[in-house]
């Protein structure tokens, strides 16, 4: 046993197991939760908002001026108020940029709600990045990649 441990190259699978980690956490995970709620939010029920907060607001920091998009709308469901920030599934922040361009203070919107649980809900139910769909395809790539690596490593001497 203590041999096989010796022949695994450590070096190489921690760093790669590291960045697999990163990989899933930051880019697999976020998009498939995108795409899956793109999917349920396509039999969701719709009922009709209201645009209470569409603003861009210029931030500085540090000598460099940014855009802060402030979106909010509010809804009801079975005599329930609900607050949302969220546009669409394209973005962990729901895609705030496009909603203040799209649509301002006051205007009335369709929402479209998870019927368990009506705080998940969006404007937008079509949208889906096309970098959702590459992230996805890395859960194929990666492997193939890795399993080339490993088939091309050079063998370490028996002991």
């Amino acid at each position: 046993m203590s041999s096989q441990l010796r022949r695994i190259n450590w070096e190489f699978w921690i760093p790669v197991s590291a960045g697999v980690a990163v990989v899933f956490w930051f880019l697999v995970i976020p998009s498939w939760q995108n795409m899956s709620g793109r999917w349920q939010a396509a039999s969701w029920p719709s009922t009709t908002g209201r645009v209470i907060v569409s603003k861009t607001v210029e931030s500085q920091h540090q000598e460099r001026t940014t855009n802060v998009y402030r979106f909010r709308y509010q809804f009801v469901v079975d005599g329930k108020d609900y607050e949302s920030d969220r546009y669409s599934f394209r973005f962990a922040s729901g895609d705030r940029s496009t909603a203040v361009k799209k649509l301002g203070e006051g205007d009335e919107i369709t929402v479209f709600y998870d019927p368990s649980n009506p705080n998940r809900c969006v404007i937008d139910r079509q949208s889906s990045a096309w970098w959702n769909y590459v992230v996805l395809s890395s859960l194929v790539l990666i492997p193939i990649a890795l399993v080339l690596r490993f088939r091309t490593m050079p063998k370490s001497p028996r002991d």
